[in-house]
């Protein structure tokens, strides 16, 4: 590996983070797809949640726990429905974008520094 820039990565990380800009930059391929992946299964599913309800966004006027146990009860008094699954799979996968950014953001760092030769 030739050696990288940690500025250059970290502005990588600003602009294209979510699509795993900064990890195709140190080569990290398989990972980096998997952002893309996940970011585009993101944006398809809050289309689906758009186009199905009227208030397609509850769950910024509630905690994640509240919507959560609306859910479970929901699924437990009512049964299986598409709109409510969609509504748990949105809010992890909402939660996790935000997580996985910070992470990566000290990544970069150890990944650089460790590969750094003395």
């Amino acid at each position: 590996m030739t050696k990288k820039s940690l500025p250059i990565a970290c502005l990588l990380w600003l602009c294209t983070g979510v699509f795993g800009g900064h990890r195709w930059y140190l080569e990290k391929s398989w990972s980096a797809f998997a952002y893309i992946i996940s970011t585009i299964y993101f944006i398809i599913i809050s289309t689906i949640l758009i186009r199905i309800e009227q208030d397609p966004f509850p769950m910024f006027r509630k905690t994640p726990v509240e919507l959560l146990s609306e859910e479970i009860h929901y699924f437990i008094s009512n049964g299986y429905t598409f709109s409510g699954t969609l509504y748990v799979i949105f809010i992890l996968a909402a939660y996790s974008i935000p997580l996985r950014l910070a992470y990566d953001l000290f990544w970069i760092r150890s990944t650089l520094k460790t590969r750094t030769p003395l």
